[in-house]
């Protein structure tokens, strides 16, 4: 199952920390509920037994005559079967971004991307809340809004649902931050969750909520930061990028120009920093003997990517097409299109 965030991450994950990931880039923890999620025999037999204790709840309903309960089970048995459609749909979704990112066709590229886009638009119709209980699908859900997403409704959205992730992250720690022997799983938990925090930081960013997002973005750079110090890795220029664009937006343009060039020393051909940067008319940083990603991904930089003028409120975010307070003559606006991030639990 795929990590939660889709973006450059599934490829610099291992490296960072030396975690194995299964398919479509997931850390995993190695606990039974992981192989539980991981094995799609065991998913299904789970699942059948749910819905089997369901049944047996109608069926005692029915003996009883209690017709309250019967359509509490009915409605159980329904919102399980839709969020079960729904989160095999996010899975496939997170899939086709992993493809589209590991593809050098720029064709391909928007095909699978466009592919993903239709798979978790179509799980929020089946199942508008997702009230999953597997926090990478959550996130992967949330950062598919708020990176894409084109409302503010959309926005919203991806910040619930980010929230929730956060919640099981938080969790998982709890439970094994004090147990010996546990090392590597809190690593990868604590790693996901500082992951999951750039999603919400950028759901916060997407609604114009520049002071809650810089104070989430803040501490996942320290955090990463830490992880990439005691791995001997680096953090990805996501991370920098958006911090650079929340600074931006709060019209710190010292510190955007820093956390951009940050971005660009730990990947030299990120794409959205580069337009960033390029808007500002600032020169991107000389070339450096450092290898670049094989699969550098090309994307549409969000609108504002130029520093503001004095006074000047930064487009930093997508309008809500419905709403009387944007105005859209100016230009087309569009979410990017191409996936830039990665994650789950």
């Amino acid at each position: 199952m795929p990590f939660i965030k889709i973006t450059a991450r599934v490829l610099w994950l291992p490296a960072l920390l030396a975690i194995p990931l299964a398919s479509g880039g997931c850390a995993r923890g190695g606990s039974p509920l992981d192989t539980l999620r991981d094995n799609p025999i065991l998913r299904n037999a789970a699942r059948a037994v749910l819905m089997g204790k369901i049944y047996d709840r109608i069926s005692v309903a029915r003996r009883n005559g209690d017709n309250e309960a019967i359509i509490v089970a009915a409605n159980d048995l329904a919102n399980f079967n839709s969020l079960d459609s729904a989160e095999e749909l996010v899975d496939i979704a997170q899939q086709l971004d992993i493809q589209a990112l590991r593809t050098k066709n720029l064709k391909l590229q928007n095909i699978l991307t466009s592919q993903a886009s239709q798979k978790y638009r179509e799980a929020l119709r089946i199942s508008p809340n997702f009230p999953s209980r597997d926090a990478r699908l959550l996130n992967a859900l949330g950062y598919f809004l708020a990176d894409r997403g084109q409302t503010k409704a959309d926005f919203a959205k991806a910040e619930s649902l980010t929230r929730a992730s956060i919640k099981l992250w938080d969790a998982a720690v709890k439970k094994v931050e004090n147990l010996p022997m546990f090392g590597n799983v809190l690593t990868q938990q604590k790693l996901e969750r500082a992951n999951t925090r750039d999603s919400l930081a950028w759901a916060l960013f997407r609604q114009n909520n520049f002071d809650s997002a810089k104070v989430e973005q803040t501490l996942v750079v320290k955090e990463m930061q830490e992880f990439a110090s005691s791995a001997g890795g680096i953090v990805p220029a996501d991370f920098y990028f958006h911090m650079g664009e929340i600074e931006r937006a709060l019209k710190n343009i010292s510190a955007a120009e820093k956390n951009y060039r940050a971005a660009l020393k730990a990947e030299p051909d990120h794409a959205e920093t580069l337009r960033a940067l390029a808007k500002t008319g600032r020169k991107p940083p000389a070339a450096t003997s450092k290898k670049a990603p094989q699969n550098p991904v090309p994307s549409d930089v969000l609108p504002g990517g130029k520093f503001p003028e004095d006074g000047e409120h930064p487009e930093n975010s997508l309008p809500d097409s419905q709403s009387p307070d944007n105005d859209l003559s100016g230009g087309t606006l569009e979410a990017r299109s191409t996936p830039s991030h990665n994650r789950t639990l």
